[in-house]
């Protein structure tokens, strides 16, 4: 993150470049889309996450979930300020299978204050049907003097 750029140019800046965080490529997800409070991921589904019974694991979706969400609050700040998450919350409705194919999640701002942001987000397929949705919490870290 770079302290002289906001939220919102500096994920701009990674679609740009291509960069995607390690987490991200271990789940094969990216960040694909970007606005200010609003951010998309989208991968597809491979064997290597793949739960006992053979259907993709649940932490898949809530990575998608949870790296949008942060994305989306992330975009509103402005330079030298950040974000963590301090819960997510994910429904899981449909089952996730390889032969899903590519999947996109969209998130965006629910509430977007001082010192904690909400957002929002759903994971659907390319048919557009839902799979999940869920909250995120996210603490806005500011430096120490509390300034933006």
């Amino acid at each position: 993150m770079s302290a002289a750029l906001s939220g919102l140019d500096t994920l701009r800046g990674r679609i740009a470049r291509k960069e995607n965080p390690s987490a991200a490529v271990t789940l094969g997800i990216t960040l694909t889309e970007v606005e200010q409070g609003a951010a998309t991921f989208q991968g597809a589904p491979h064997a290597g996450l793949l739960n006992p019974l053979g259907t993709v694991h649940a932490a898949w979706a809530f990575g998608l979930l949870d790296s949008a969400c942060w994305c989306a609050a992330f975009s509103t700040l402005p330079p030298g300020v950040a974000t963590t998450t301090l819960e997510t919350k994910i429904n899981l409705v449909r089952a996730i299978t390889l032969e899903t194919g590519l999947v996109r999640c969209e998130a965006h701002v629910v509430a977007n204050g001082r010192t904690v942001i909400t957002a929002e987000g759903q994971v659907k397929d390319g048919k557009g049907r839902v799979l999940a949705h869920g909250v995120s919490t996210l603490l806005v870290l500011r430096n120490k003097a509390g300034e933006t």
